[in-house]
């Protein structure tokens, strides 16, 4: 105990920190709370993957929808969603069957191959069909 404060209030104190930052480069930048937030959540309490990172996120997309919902390009937010059904399969399939130190595997090889392909200059341009 320091400062009288247990050791899994400052786990989830950290985590609380550490949403934070994620959520501010979200805002920012566009990313950030999955990349940042979910590697080291599933390190620390695996239990909460991903279905804090994804109500935190629902609700910062829904945030900035409502701020810039004269902006949004509704065209491309329709091909965004039909190109996610096939990744949402997959994730059911990765929640549903692996244990909690494979998924923490997967959302680690996930977000470092996610991160490399971002520092070679790689990112996905939107197909307009």
């Amino acid at each position: 105990m320091f400062l009288g404060i247990s050791s899994d209030a400052w786990v989830y104190i950290f985590i609380g920190v550490l949403i934070l930052v994620g959520t501010i480069t979200q805002g920012s930048i566009g990313f950030g709370l999955g990349t940042i937030a979910t590697p080291i959540v599933a390190l620390l309490r695996p239990d909460l993957v991903p279905t804090l990172i994804l109500l935190l996120a629902l609700c910062i997309s829904i945030y900035t929808l409502a701020r810039t919902y004269r902006e949004t390009s509704w065209r491309l937010v329709g091909i965004s969603v039909i190109a996610r059904i096939p990744g949402s399969f997959a994730g059911a399939w990765a929640i549903a069957s692996l244990s909690h130190d494979g998924l923490s595997i997967f959302i680690g090889c996930a977000v470092l191959l996610a991160m490399s392909l971002s520092s070679l200059g790689w990112s996905p341009e939107p197909c307009l069909l």
